[in-house]
């Protein structure tokens, strides 16, 4: 499920709330949901909605992997502590989280990704 520009919609209060809610059920219920790809910019992590997303997936035995997005904008340096501090942050989550920086421009990650996700569709494809 893709969800461009969710936290930053221009609707009332009170529809966000009724969003988040709807959301959080959909990933407590869904049972063949096998994992949660949730993507942020990695010079904006760890906004409240991502938190929520991890605090859902995390509450339903969801692996997830946060995907560092726009990596390409950060030197090698600036893109490692970036991860480190996220990493750091979702300590207190204890679930099943990965964290990657990503690139789609610069294929950064790219490999990491395709591994994640064989790994949670590939008993699906083995019955």
């Amino acid at each position: 499920m893709d969800l461009p520009g969710y936290g930053y919609a221009a609707v009332p209060e009170q529809m966000k709330i009724q969003w988040q809610k709807s959301l959080g059920e959909y990933l407590q219920k869904r049972e063949c949901l096998a994992g949660l790809v949730v993507l942020m910019d990695i010079r904006h992590p760890l906004k409240d909605l991502d938190q929520q997303m991890i605090e859902w997936a995390v509450s339903a035995n969801l692996p997830v992997l946060l995907l560092l997005t726009k990596a390409d904008k950060l030197s090698q340096s600036a893109r490692s502590k970036q991860v480190k501090m996220v990493r750091e942050a979702i300590l207190p989550f204890q679930g099943d989280i990965q964290v990657e920086a990503f690139s789609a421009q610069n294929k950064i990650g790219i490999d990491k990704l395709a591994t994640k996700l064989d790994s949670w569709f590939s008993p699906v494809f083995s019955e």
